[in-house]
């Protein structure tokens, strides 16, 4: 499954990769296509009009979720920009033509671009954004839920 984490970089908000799924198999991966929807909802919720994603060199990606991300972006029109793309994602993102910007080494360069692009894009009230806490409150795998205390008395 993947998860994917806002955060605070250079004065931008930067989604970072936290837990990736390979789907090897290239079958459709639901929970990661569902987190596109996730991403789709947080994004119109708090009112960003660009994505930076940060894979973080992520070696195995499944492709439901990159080709989930790519439509996403047909439908909102406004600047994705991905970082840490290494070659499995990279021939992803280009078999779909991706070219709107160069894939970054790091988000702080993905920042820097965006900005040049768009000098005022990253101007927005972050009011709405939890930082730190995964877009559609899907919990990471090795992060423990609160849990209750149970008596087996």
């Amino acid at each position: 499954m993947i998860t994917l984490v806002p955060e605070i970089i250079d004065g931008a908000v930067v989604c970072s990769l936290i837990e990736a799924c390979d789907s090897s198999s290239g079958s459709e991966c639901d929970i990661c296509h569902e987190q596109t929807v996730y991403l789709h909802n947080w994004l119109v919720e708090t009112e960003l009009k660009y994505l930076v994603i940060d894979l973080q060199e992520e070696k195995a990606i499944c492709s439901p979720f990159i080709e989930a991300l790519l439509h996403l972006r047909k439908r909102l029109r406004f600047p994705f920009l991905f970082a840490g793309v290494i070659e499995k994602p990279k021939q992803i993102l280009m078999r779909y033509d991706y070219t709107e910007f160069p894939f970054f080494i790091s988000p702080e360069d993905a920042v820097r671009a965006l900005r040049m692009a768009y000098p005022s894009i990253t101007e927005v009230s972050l009011e709405h954004i939890k930082m730190g806490e995964p877009i559609g409150g899907i919990r990471p795998a090795d992060e423990p839920e609160d849990e209750e205390d149970s008596d087996d008395d």
